[in-house]
């Protein structure tokens, strides 16, 4: 039997807790990231306060896709509160897109829409086609809702995760769809 050392039990402690950071730090970043969502715009899918668990990693592997919710990062012409927003992706890239009369239609059809809580009928985006490696983001809850037909299509390298989970509050936990 080996007798005790506190010096091997501080250093075991210490390369336990540094393991812990770094494996903490890989998943936050690159896995699976927290975002707390503080506007309506994605009502009823996602309600201010609500948090939001992001899967960081897909897109390294495929592109996004339309009708997934998803976190990006801002472009500077949107000169909007915050950096980072959660929207659901409408249309991709070679697409066409319009707005009529608060109506979203892609490819000149109207998408089947169960998440969207309201539309404003005075809202226009004219007819456009999504340029290739962007996508044409909405929020869920139109009137409310700063987007692609304010600030244009996002860059799919601005496209940085996937909603996949709300965590919290309790009464709201859920898959995101």
């Amino acid at each position: 039997m080996r007798p005790f050392s506190s010096q091997k039990a501080v250093l075991d402690a210490l390369s336990l807790g540094l393991t812990a950071l770094a494996v903490f730090t890989v998943l936050y970043f690159f896995v699976v990231r927290s975002f707390w969502i503080p506007s309506p715009s994605m009502v009823p899918t996602i309600m201010p306060g609500d948090r939001v668990f992001a899967d960081m990693l897909s897109y390294r592997f495929r592109r996004p896709r339309r009708g997934e919710v998803v976190v990006v990062k801002v472009p500077p012409s949107a000169a909007a509160e915050g950096d980072i927003f959660i929207k659901r992706i409408v249309a991709v890239g070679g697409q066409e897109v319009q707005v009529t009369d608060g109506k979203l239609y892609v490819d000149g059809k109207p998408p089947s829409e169960p998440y969207v809580a309201d539309i404003d009928p005075r809202q226009q985006f004219p007819l456009a086609r999504v340029p290739e490696g962007t996508v044409f983001v909405m929020g869920d809850n139109r009137p409310n809702s700063k987007d692609s037909t304010f600030f244009g299509p996002i860059s799919d390298d601005h496209v940085l995760g996937r909603g996949v989970f709300t965590y919290w509050p309790p009464g709201r936990v859920g898959i995101l769809r």
